[in-house]
């Protein structure tokens, strides 16, 4: 009886060994944009009516694969599916500082597998915070399938605190909740918003396997700093990305007129073939579309194709699963070709419903086990 063991943890290259794996790569434009929200205090030009148009023309002119927004309230997530030329936007659950965290994707690229909205805190999957945190935070995402090359991305877009002891605890909840999809070969894309520069722990040390785009890009574009404030600086003289990496990490992030806090973040196999910040104004003004810049990368991304060996065999998933944060469907094969559930023999663990063959592909269906109970 042939087996394939599949491990639900940090060892993925254990779980792909026991296939005859094979890859290829697909292209992705991906982006991070926190719009500014809609308040009374942005007046004139900072105003939403005034600058919205002019902030989706900057979106559309890029073109991405797929983006995720931050601050976006209610009116804004209304105008932005109504008017994203070719997207499809998720926007998941409001958070606790009634802000959505849409994601837009270019649907004739992609098919949505899933997605969701989970609680950055030790109960993910109700509206909740920690205790040092100044407010609920969330993570909206989505699983997507190339519909031309079968590569499947999870995209999460997040939004951390501005409390310093919360956001690596925050980052920790995200990383887990990734865990089993990174196991089984799925490429992680992580954006947002993370209030923080790329020394910090949540940066440096709770991302695990992910690497900080704009460090690891082959050519960068633009300014280092990603939050403006509404602060104009004339792009002559603004400090560039390119220069910044020049220096030092203490040397570089004290640069003044704002703060690199807007990322994207990518996994080790990823070849980043550019990473771009955008410091577009309002046409013949001195006025961003918001307060933050728009950030992105063009990456090319694994596709990892695990292909189940022809005849009887045991799927066994030997490790416990670090995180589920409600009832989640696994793809453990691609294009496998399989036909009947009778040709497989499962040793599943109590935190699996059920499993199945479907379009070929085995799946398996976890209980709604809670974040809390795996957290480490």
């Amino acid at each position: 009886m042939k087996k394939a063991i599949v491990l639900f943890a940090l060892v993925a290259a254990a779980a792909l060994s026991a296939y005859a794996a094979a890859t290829n790569t697909f292209d992705v434009c991906a982006g991070s944009y926190n719009i500014r929200c809609i308040t009374d205090k942005d007046t004139g030009d900072k105003a939403w009516s005034s600058r919205k148009d002019n902030l989706l023309s900057l979106v559309n002119d890029i073109s991405f694969d797929v983006v995720g927004f931050q601050e976006v309230k209610e009116d804004q997530k209304t105008y932005l599916a109504s008017n994203l030329t070719g997207y499809t936007l998720f926007a998941g659950t409001i958070s606790g500082t009634s802000e959505y965290l849409p994601i837009a994707y270019k649907s004739s690229r992609f098919e949505r597998m899933d997605g969701g909205t989970f609680w950055l805190s030790d109960t993910p999957n109700s509206q909740s915070k920690f205790s040092d945190s100044d407010y609920a935070r969330i993570c909206t995402w989505v699983l997507l399938r190339d519909k031309t090359t079968l590569g499947r991305m999870i995209f999460a877009n997040t939004h951390l605190d501005l409390k310093t002891s919360a956001r690596p605890k925050q980052m920790r909840v995200i990383m887990n909740f990734l865990k089993p999809y990174i196991a089984v070969g799925v490429q992680p894309v992580v954006v947002g918003d993370m209030n923080c520069d790329e020394n910090e722990s949540t940066i440096v040390e709770e991302t695990g396997t992910l690497r900080d785009a704009a460090i690891a890009a082959d050519a960068v574009f633009g300014p280092w700093r990603t939050y403006n404030g509404w602060t104009y600086v004339d792009p002559a003289t603004e400090p560039t990305m390119e220069y910044a990496l020049t220096l030092s990490v203490s040397g570089r992030n004290p640069l003044s007129d704002g703060h690199r806090i807007d990322f994207v973040l990518v996994p080790e196999s990823a070849q980043v073939n550019s990473y771009v910040v955008r410091n577009d104004t309002q046409p013949n003004k001195e006025v961003y579309p918001s307060d933050h810049y728009l950030v992105y990368a063009d990456l090319t991304l694994l596709h990892v194709r695990n292909l189940v060996p022809k005849g009887r065999f045991t799927v066994e998933v030997t490790a416990e699963c670090p995180s589920v944060a409600s009832d989640r469907r696994f793809v453990l094969t691609s294009g496998a070709g399989l036909t009947s559930i009778e040709d497989i023999d499962f040793n599943l663990p109590k935190w699996v419903k059920c499993a199945a063959v479907e379009d070929g592909e085995i799946v398996i269906y976890t209980k709604p086990i809670g974040l809390a109970l795996h957290i480490r």
